[in-house]
């Protein structure tokens, strides 16, 4: 292991990291190194775990770094691939070689100048980037990802169904790109989640209520999203009211619901939240002096928009 975060490194990747064939981890987090991630990288053939994050390496992610992260794992450490570049200035494509990590437990490339389609198979941390194009529906086979962070891009199409595959995540954030379309009902299905954000996109559709004559802005089986503790999918083009399902979020501390095109009362099961502090809601859907405001705690941060 080499390991020399904040150490005031400056300048290129040394090339002699490269001649440490048998070194399984590297980490070299919040330095000064610039210049290009060489393709000599591929000579680490036990390489398992590599942080870069918060430097200033520039130029494309070489294909030769799916090599080592794609060994047979050393048997001191678990089987997982490690990649996290996030806040450089890495540019181009993702390789599509990086695809092929059955290993992959944690890839973050956020907050670099990466462009051009997600490939399929990959996810992870690829938030703040200029990517394009749809979220690949195969995104719903990485049974080992906790976070998906996708935000900040310029991704259109829907969001797909297989998304509510990812047993394990505990974070889905999505906003601020051009989504259109509903909420997929299967992410009513990630028990796990904590947070789920969908703001800022151009989402849309109205869901028939199983029990009630009334369309819902977001499908009802989000309400078994037992463990999430904040949801925002304010800044949408949302209809339809609020469905009763959400007062079954008993974990629930922040939700924001705001700046869409809702209609119909606040559900009075949005009462019971006893964990909820902050509500961001418009005004089209009662206000602070309507009946259906009365069934909210005043202990409840309520903000009306509109």
């Amino acid at each position: 292991m080499v390991e020399l975060r904040e150490n005031g490194m400056v300048g290129e990747l040394p090339r002699a990291f490269f001649d440490l064939t048998a070194l399984e981890t590297l980490a070299l987090v919040k330095n000064e190194i610039c210049g290009p991630l060489l393709p000599e990288v591929g000579n680490l053939r036990n390489l398992a775990r590599l942080f870069l994050e918060f430097n200033e390496i520039s130029g494309p992610i070489p294909k030769e770094i799916e090599g080592p992260l794609n060994h047979a794992m050393p048997s001191s450490m678990p089987k997982q691939a490690w990649l996290q570049c996030t806040n450089n200035q890495l540019s181009g494509t993702i390789p599509i070689e990086l695809g092929r990590l059955t290993h992959l437990y944690s890839l973050e490339l956020g907050g670099n100048a990466l462009t051009s389609n997600i490939p399929p198979e990959l996810g992870n941390s690829l938030h703040s980037n200029g990517l394009s194009g749809p979220i690949p529906s195969e995104l719903g086979r990485l049974a080992n990802i906790e976070e998906m962070w996708l935000h900040g891009n310029q991704l259109t199409g829907h969001i797909p169904p297989e998304l509510g595959d990812l047993k394990r995540a505990t974070e889905l954030n999505i906003r601020e790109n051009q989504l259109c379309g509903s909420i997929p009902s299967e992410l009513g299905r990630l028990d796990k989640l904590h947070f789920l954000r969908l703001c800022n996109n151009s989402l849309t559709g109205r869901w028939p209520h199983r029990c009630a004559p009334l369309d819902c802005c977001i499908p009802p089986q989000v309400g078994g999203l037992k463990n999430l503790s904040e949801m925002d999918i304010s800044n949408n083009e949302l209809s339809g009211q609020i469905p009763p399902e959400l007062g079954e979020l008993k974990k629930l501390k922040l939700l924001r619901i705001n700046d869409s095109d809702l209609s119909g009362e606040v559900p009075q099961e949005l009462g019971a939240l006893s964990a909820l502090q902050t509500l961001v809601i418009d005004s089209a859907v009662g206000g602070p002096d309507s009946e259906s405001a009365r069934f909210l705690p005043p202990e409840y941060a309520v903000h009306w928009h509109g």
